[in-house]
């Protein structure tokens, strides 16, 4: 599922942990929070949330009006002293591919 929202701090300490938030919506009643899908490479961290379905016939959306943004935080530990480049899914375009919105932290290392 797309990442809604996010809170990431400016700057990160080397070697420190830091809290990052996620928000997101289910879609239907049928969903669930299923974890939060996380892939890295090099200084690179991608996320995701992943979501649990029921499949039934009754999965009816959820009301527009209805509060349905949720959050769920982690703890990032800072393993190195270069940049970090967040890349937080936000869905697919009209051709399918996938939408990312990007952030950098620098890391303070003194």
């Amino acid at each position: 599922l797309p990442v809604d929202s996010f809170i990431v701090p400016d700057t990160f300490d080397f070697s420190a942990t830091h809290q990052i938030k996620l928000y997101y919506k289910l879609p239907t009643i049928c969903h669930s929070y299923g974890g939060i899908y996380f892939d890295r490479y090099l200084n690179e961290r991608t996320f995701a949330i992943q979501s649990l379905v029921i499949n039934e016939n009754s999965c009816l959306p959820f009301d527009e009006n209805e509060d349905n943004l949720r959050e769920v935080s982690l703890d990032f530990k800072v393993i190195n002293t270069d940049t970090y480049l967040f890349k937080f899914y936000k869905g697919k375009d009209e051709e399918g591919n996938n939408i990312f919105e990007e952030v950098e932290v620098p890391v303070n290392s003194d």
